[in-house]
């Protein structure tokens, strides 16, 4: 669960926010205020792949395969 669904989720998350609009942001908002963006960010990202996650490993998919999680 961990190495296969959190870690691959949040790399690639946190590298997009980070890495696309770290420039941007913190010439607009300033470094403190960037940082906590950041944090405001990445505690909704966390939050956001640990359901993920509970999703994905809680209980055994009879048939649908990935529409069972969307549904």
């Amino acid at each position: 669960t961990f190495f296969g669904v959190f870690v691959p989720c949040v790399f690639s998350i946190f590298s997009v926010i980070l890495f696309l609009r770290l420039g941007y942001i913190l010439g607009q908002a300033g470094l403190i205020l960037s940082l906590t963006l950041f944090v405001v960010a990445y505690s909704i990202v966390a939050l956001t792949i640990l359901s993920i996650s509970a999703i994905s490993t809680n209980g055994i998919i009879k048939g649908g395969g990935a529409y069972y999680m969307i549904r």
